[in-house]
């Protein structure tokens, strides 16, 4: 591991948004107990630095694949997308989607049983949020 290959290397994946997470956790637990830095606690400082890096940089890989948001950010990036969280949007369709739910949102906390109301706006937001990550999915 001389030259730092990218998250997907790191984990034996395919720079892909659909992972199997399954698979993802597995490799993480494999890379954990490879550079853990217990199983190098008889060794010369520097070593032990090296794997506490080596560790880090498996906690870091695997928080940013597990994540769809994340996961998706970082496949941009490789891409050469400048993705840095303050991106505003001009889509004209889905500010006014955020608008609409918004409005529900405070429908629902002025209603005497909001629980169905929410569950259902759950729903449609989970459902909106699948969509969204077949399209991105196919794009990449």
């Amino acid at each position: 591991m001389s030259q730092t290959p990218n998250y997907f290397e790191l984990f034996d994946a395919q720079p892909r948004y659909a992972l199997d997470l399954a698979t993802l956790a597995e490799r993480y637990r494999e890379l954990q107990r490879l550079y853990h830095p217990d199983r190098h606690a008889g060794q010369s400082s520097q070593q032990v630095r090296l794997a506490v890096q080596k560790a880090s940089w498996v906690n870091q890989a695997y928080d940013v694949l597990k994540s769809p948001v994340s996961r998706a950010q970082y496949l941009l990036e490789l891409k050469g997308v400048d993705v840095d969280g303050r991106y505003i949007t001009r889509d004209g369709e889905f500010l006014m989607l955020q608008m609409e739910m918004r409005e529900q949102l405070q429908d629902i906390e002025e209603d005497s049983n909001p629980l169905p109301l929410l569950a259902t706006l759950a729903e449609s937001a989970r459902d909106d949020f699948v969509t969204l990550e077949n399209e991105f999915s196919a794009a990449m």
